[in-house]
């Protein structure tokens, strides 16, 4: 510790528009410690202050001040200095050099998701909006979207690359593709997923590519769907799991003109969630599920024909759930793991 004594010398730095100036003073220096400017933001305790401020507390002054070579120095000032005194400083001091290293730590980077959205018979321009603002209101994602075709014949360009999915974290599919019959170009989707990246199906997903002599697709959805019923009002009852995808979720849910799927097959891995009611099959339906397939998790509702559905508060904070569940980022009370809530959190 360097002996107090008064010295003439910068009391403090401000910087204004990327420029530094300094007032001079008579002042007492009891200790300095040199850190980088990008960690003087907060110096902790009931002394942090931004750089360039001080706080005065009786006898003892704390200050964090800028300096030109890009290095901040933390100066305390106290007119005298007893060792108790400098003790209870230096505790001060060691406790708010602590938490710059945890206030320096570098923000999570988001969740970089790639919706692939077009095909047959849905209002895709709106979805698109709806989906990638509403599920980043809620957690920390960033979107491409890859919107294509308005035919169930449509093949989306970007799955002609094999590395398609290269730099994605996962794939929300909201596409109605249904007569694609090309084998090599369904398993070159499939391919990323079943290897381990994760994926979100929304509504009609679970009907594309039914007409391709490959079973890849539906695997890695979970369910085997061909058709659905008429259009009508729809229950939606949740199966009283705790899975964590569904806390929130109500036991019941009106959804209004949406299109319940047949399902035809349940495969391995695939865990329901909720079911519904069909007023044609004389059956319950799942539509709500999540799903395991080679080393890929995948989350998958049959739900959001009408925007009004996809566009609700209550599918939104769902399909949020599915899609951070997916990745790995949501906690065992459903809710998003620290830095993969909104904006970070």
């Amino acid at each position: 510790m360097q002996p107090c004594g008064k010295r003439k010398g910068v009391e403090r730095w401000v910087t204004e528009r990327g420029s530094l100036h300094s007032r001079l003073g008579e002042v007492n220096f009891c200790n300095r410690v040199r850190i980088p400017v990008a960690q003087t933001a907060r110096v902790g305790g009931e002394f942090g202050r931004a750089a360039g401020t001080s706080v005065d507390r009786g006898a003892t002054t704390l200050r964090s001040t800028s300096s030109k070579d890009g290095v901040a120095a933390v100066w305390w000032s106290i007119p005298c200095c007893p060792i108790r005194t400098m003790m209870k400083i230096l505790s001060l001091a060691l406790f708010g050099l602590s938490t710059l290293a945890f206030s320096a730590a570098p923000a999570t980077k988001p969740i970089r998701a790639l919706m692939v959205t077009g095909g047959c018979c849905h209002t895709y321009d709106t979805q698109k909006v709806l989906l990638s603002e509403g599920i980043s209101a809620r957690a920390n994602v960033v979107w491409t979207i890859v919107q294509e075709g308005d035919t169930r014949e449509h093949k989306a360009s970007i799955y002609e690359n094999p590395d398609w999915a290269k730099g994605y974290d996962v794939v929300l599919h909201n596409e109605c593709y249904g007569f694609v019959d090309d084998v090599a170009f369904v398993e070159r989707i499939t391919a990323p997923h079943k290897a381990g990246l994760p994926a979100v199906m929304i509504h009609c997903s679970s009907h594309s590519y039914r007409n391709a002599q490959t079973d890849e697709w539906r695997k890695v959805i979970g369910i085997t769907s061909r058709s659905h019923e008429k259009r009508r009002d729809m229950l939606v009852k949740s199966n009283g799991t705790n899975h964590p995808v569904m806390i929130g979720f109500p036991a019941e849910w009106a959804n209004p003109q949406d299109e319940l799927y047949k399902n035809e097959k349940i495969w391995p891995g695939a865990i329901p969630l909720a079911r519904a009611y069909g007023v044609e099959t004389q059956k319950e339906h799942a539509v709500i599920w999540v799903n395991t397939y080679g080393k890929g998790r995948t989350f998958a509702t049959t739900l959001g024909h009408q925007d009004s559905t996809v566009g609700n508060p209550v599918f939104l904070d769902l399909v949020t759930r599915g899609l951070l569940w997916a990745c790995g980022k949501l906690d065992d009370n459903g809710k998003p793991k620290p830095g993969y809530g909104p904006r970070g959190k």
